[in-house]
């Protein structure tokens, strides 16, 4: 909205962490229709539906982010929490854990999430398939913010 005012574009429907788009008006969201299930849909900036993906049955989807155009989601199955490509039909890119992951995001052409696949909340990073953990703290963090510059990040303590 290039007004700065707010404004509900959609009613009616279960819509859930919003996640711009780098460089468009678009949005993605997790939906949770009211018929069960969940699903990934693509917005407008004026609330017209451009495109919807569906989630397989027995995935939850939780949390979108954006990375060279393709959408990713986090979300829970029956084999625990894993990070799926949405853009390549739920391709799996992070097989499920027993874990959670929280926090899914896009930086530096890479996906940071939080997990507590450790015992303790932390931050790792997933680039090319490859899951590296980027924080060791004693007791876990969380709120991991990257400044501007991308050099220095800073997250809160449990």
């Amino acid at each position: 909205m290039a007004s700065g005012k707010i404004a509900t574009v959609m009613r009616g429907r279960r819509l859930y962490n919003p996640c711009p788009s780098p460089g468009s008006d678009e949005v993605s969201v997790t939906e949770y229709p009211f018929e069960g299930g969940s699903r990934v849909l693509v917005i407008s900036e004026d609330g017209t539906v451009m495109r919807g993906y569906g989630a397989p049955a027995g995935m939850q989807v939780v949390k979108t982010a954006w990375l060279d155009g393709a959408i990713y989601a986090s979300a829970i199955t029956d084999d625990g929490f894993g990070v799926f490509c949405v853009s390549d039909g739920f391709r799996e890119v992070l097989p499920p854990v027993s874990a959670k992951i929280k926090e899914l995001r896009a930086h530096d052409g890479a996906l940071y999430l939080v997990s507590d696949k450790n015992g303790a909340d932390e931050l790792y990073c997933l680039r090319e398939g490859v899951l590296t953990r980027v924080t060791s703290t004693r007791y876990g963090g969380r709120e991991f913010i990257f400044n501007p510059s991308g050099t220095t990040l800073t997250f809160a303590f449990l």
